[in-house]
């Protein structure tokens, strides 16, 4: 058996002259989901680069020459040698199935095998390990500069872990934030303390690094002030960002020395404009100025904050709370406002932990305060009469500034003095308002009828009088009932403590009439009209109820007969007397073809048992005792059943006129009546 003969042994070629004599293996970093860093370190005994040719760099992956953006660049390490970094526009991932290839000159440098056990994957604080100062700040600038603006558009995680690395160890600790400044809708103004020895000369590019994101700033402008005099006396370092600054960021200028300057922190407001300018060098106001006239040409807040900076201290604007009052569901204000420049959009109210915005309308004219602000903010709640509520002054360029307090109230039962001044016309649509939120809430209440003297016989009807005018009248109105042995006096005063001088009266009606009398004792003083007929109504057992006001006396003899075998019906019935003047003239317009539901006089109304019940079932929305009824009427006239008419054989005759009431309420109710009564 011949021996095998020994495999022969072929001589290692001899590498090519200006080549590595190997490859080197590639290491990746993932920095994003679509770009990845591919690097390998060469020793400081290496060849020269300049052997290894003068082309630039290439990549191929698998058969693929890559002609994605990319960027090649060579890194000092600390202990000597070049670490060789390429950016590349691929997920790390398809690198490794791949295979990688760096090249230049058509040679190859360094790869990644997709055959080899040991992954080529590093995490991505590998990409700076072992670099030297100066390496470190080349590979900083790499990632803020000429990194983001080719792949810095989608996400940037590992981007940002390596800078954030860079800054730990490349930088000092971030310069604190000594404050910062809202400019229009979109800009910024931020100032820092230098400390000593610290330039801000040099600086090329400006990055914010956030949570979010990592971006690069454009447009962005740097002012060196000197504040102080002395031992005392420091430098700001100011900087304009056309873009603004996020919150819980850091900036980053680039220099052969980069700086960290600390963002705002979520809790840190910023402030207006206005004080921080006024603290400044003439030249960085005009500067600031400049820029704001730039920014006003696109940016209407901007253009507002340009204004207020430039309002004089006369015409700037002032508030004060002449009155607040809560009503169940909402807020009723006053304020005295003074803004001749229009540089506010609103008010702001703070009360606790409850917040408002009150807007600005079309301000009403007071003689004594100027130019007033009323309105009815509805649907808030915890502004509670008897706290306190701090006022703020909102701008048109986005700040705010503080305008004193004010007592909230309780909405009183009258109309504010402060408010009689002002056109009624303006006012109605406000009060309207207020009456609809307020008044449905109101407790209800019975007034206790005291009897004087009781009637020979059950009652038919009540005569519910109004006791405001002449002491004469009950005995003049007694005089015209002819038999009242079926009818019953109720007497009732708008003042709680007029009561003893009514039991007189009563008594001396049912001396010298026979007629049975009883008292209206109610128990508050803030009553309504509407509410206090109601408080009445609500205490009657007769069938028919008969509402008559001061010195209002029905004329015949079988009035009151005629009048109760009108009402005393099985449906609801509602009805009203013609009233005249003691003229001859007609009281309240009624003419032919008036519409009842909305001109029954209130002076002289009569409605039976089922009508009254409708009426105190229904919420009260009006305070005057005619708009009330005329809503009765307008719920009646959706019932067949009912009967709503001017007695037409009825008269009356007012020996007085109607007791004064506020124009704006009247003006209020017929808007309430408007929309609930159709004619």
């Amino acid at each position: 058996m011949s021996a095998i003969a020994p495999f022969p042994k072929f001589a290692e070629p001899a590498p090519r002259p200006g080549l590595p004599a190997r490859r080197h293996r590639l290491q990746v970093v993932p920095l994003s989901d679509a770009v990845a860093a591919a690097f390998f370190d060469s020793p400081a005994d290496a060849p020269d680069d300049a052997r290894h040719g003068q082309g630039p760099i290439s990549a191929r992956s698998g058969d693929d020459v890559l002609c994605l953006p990319q960027i090649a660049s060579q890194l000092a390490r600390a202990g000597g040698g070049q670490r060789h970094v390429t950016l590349l526009g691929l997920p790390a991932r398809r690198l490794c199935r791949d295979g990688l290839r760096v090249l230049r000159d058509g040679e190859t440098l360094a790869e990644i095998d997709p055959m080899a056990l040991q992954s080529p994957l590093v995490d991505p604080l590998a990409l700076m390990a072992g670099l030297s100062p100066d390496g470190g700040r080349r590979l900083l600038r790499l990632l803020l500069t000429t990194g983001l603006s080719l792949f810095g558009k989608g996400s940037v995680d590992g981007f940002r872990d390596v800078i954030a690395q860079l800054l730990e160890s490349l930088t000092p600790a971030s310069l604190p934030l000594r404050a910062w400044c809202p400019v229009g809708q979109s800009a910024a103004v931020a100032s820092y303390l230098l400390p000593r020895g610290l330039t801000a000369d040099g600086f090329t590019d400006l990055v914010v690094v956030s949570r979010q994101r990592v971006r690069r700033l454009s447009g962005f402008e740097i002012d060196v002030e000197t504040s102080g005099t002395g031992a005392a006396a420091g430098r700001l370092l100011h900087v304009f960002l056309p873009q603004g600054l996020p919150v819980d960021s850091t900036l980053v200028a680039l220099s052969d020395a980069p700086l960290r300057l600390a963002g705002p922190a979520r809790r840190q407001p910023g402030r207006p404009l206005g004080p921080w300018l006024a603290r400044r060098t003439p030249r960085l106001r005009q500067r600031m100025r400049d820029r704001l006239a730039r920014l006003s040409e696109r940016d209407d807040s901007a253009a507002a904050l340009l204004a207020e900076i430039a309002c004089p201290e006369a015409d700037r604007p002032t508030a004060r709370a002449e009155r607040l009052m809560a009503t169940p569901h909402g807020l009723f204000y006053i304020l005295a406002l003074s803004d001749p420049r229009r540089l506010l959009t609103g008010i702001a109210l703070a009360s606790g932990d409850a917040t408002a915005e009150l807007p600005l309308g079309r301000p009403l004219h007071h003689p004594r305060l100027g130019r007033l602000q009323v309105g009815f903010l509805p649907g808030i709640a915890g502004f509670e009469p008897g706290e306190e509520a701090a006022l703020s002054l909102l701008y048109r360029s986005g700040h705010r500034a503080r305008a004193g307090s004010a007592r909230i109230d309780a909405l009183p039962a009258t109309l504010p003095p402060v408010l009689e001044a002002l056109p009624a016309a303006d006012l109605a649509p406000v009060l309207a308002s207020v009456l609809g939120d307020a008044l449905p809430a109101r407790p209800r209440i019975a007034a206790e009828l005291l009897p004087v003297g009781a009637p020979e016989r059950p009652q038919r009807s009540a005569l519910i009088v109004a006791l405001d005018g002449s002491l004469d009248y009950p005995h003049a109105l007694a005089a015209t009932l002819g038999d009242a042995s079926e009818t019953g006096l109720i007497l009732h005063h708008r003042d709680p403590d007029a009561v003893p001088a009514l039991r007189r009266i009563a008594a001396d009606l049912h001396a010298i009439h026979g007629i049975g009398v009883e008292i209206a004792d109610l128990p508050r003083r803030d009553l309504l009209p509407a509410e206090r007929v109601r408080a009445i109504l609500a205490a009657v057992t007769a069938p028919v109820s008969i509402l008559l006001a001061q010195d209002i006396l029905p004329e015949g003899a079988d009035w009151l007969a005629n009048w109760v075998a009108d009402l005393d019906r099985p449906g609801p019935a509602l009805g009203g007397a013609i009233l005249m003047n003691h003229d001859g003239t007609l009281r309240d317009g009624l003419t032919a073809g008036t519409d009842p539901a909305r001109l029954l006089p209130e002076a002289c109304l009569g409605l039976n048992a089922a009508a009254r019940a409708r009426l105190l079932a229904s919420p009260l929305r009006v305070p005057g005792i005619g708009a009330d009824m005329a809503l009765l009427a307008a719920a009646l006239r959706q019932d067949e059943a009912a009967r709503i008419a001017l007695h037409p054989g009825l008269c009356a005759t007012a020996h007085a006129a109607p007791l004064p009431r506020p124009e704006a309420v009247r003006h209020a109710e017929d808007l309430i009546l408007s929309t609930e009564v159709q004619p």
